[in-house]
């Protein structure tokens, strides 16, 4: 199955990439199943379809380990966008673009939105967002103005952090379900797939486990 393989590679990709944030795990086969259980329950609960976190997670990625990402947050931001309509290759390529943006002009952005920005420590996007999200509420700016600094300003991306902004309590209650609650979810839908004929789950576990025991060569090439 083409789609299986995909997911497994992706899997193998995000584990190069983000293993130094996967927290809670001792050795890399932990590591993996860690990956695949946060996959799986953002897919559930969210209307994020894997296929779609495949195409959106291999345009993002990497953009959002320069950004503070971790794989829960990075996860919890592409399901958000999801259910804001905004998926696949499209959502990865929106964000990444506006990930760069910000990691490339973060004094920038802090004067033109009148945010705080420690230059001194790596980027904390999620605090970026809140602050435009607490903007928002408090009513310092609206969503046109703040679309329109954006704009004046020669930034590209409004549109995602626009989506984040307003709905930043549901992105921080995905981070905080997928990082509490994600634990076995592959495990748990695999048991629901069995009886199913197609039995993806069980599948890409094989293949994960495969994956482990030949050893992992870098897959990130295949994803740029």
């Amino acid at each position: 199955d083409s789609s299986v393989v995909e997911t497994t590679r992706l899997v193998a990709s995000t584990y190069n990439i983000l293993k130094d944030s996967i927290t809670g795990t001792n050795d890399q086969l932990s590591n993996f199943n860690r990956i695949n259980d946060i996959f799986v329950r953002a897919t559930n609960e969210s209307s994020l379809e894997m296929d779609q976190l495949v195409q959106s997670l291999k345009f993002s990625i990497t953009a959002s380990k320069e950004s503070g990402l971790n794989l829960e947050e990075l996860t919890g931001i592409l399901g958000q966008l999801a259910d804001q309509g905004l998926r696949g290759g499209n959502a990865g390529r929106a964000l990444r673009s506006a990930l760069q943006q910000i990691s490339k002009d973060a004094p920038l952005v802090a004067k033109a939105l009148n945010i705080d920005i420690d230059l001194d420590k790596p980027l904390d996007l999620l605090s970026i967002i809140k602050q435009y999200s607490e903007q928002i509420k408090g009513q310092e700016i609206t969503v046109e103005e703040l679309g329109t600094v954006f704009e004046r300003f020669g930034l590209r991306g409004a549109d995602v952090f626009l989506l984040l902004a307003q709905n930043f309590d549901n992105v921080e209650k995905k981070i905080k379900d997928l990082t509490e609650n994600s634990q076995n979810a592959a495990l748990i839908s695999s048991d629901l797939r069995l009886a199913s004929p197609e039995r993806q789950l069980q599948i890409f576990q094989e293949n994960v486990a495969r994956l482990v025991k030949v050893g992992i060569e870098p897959l990130v090439l295949a994803f740029l």
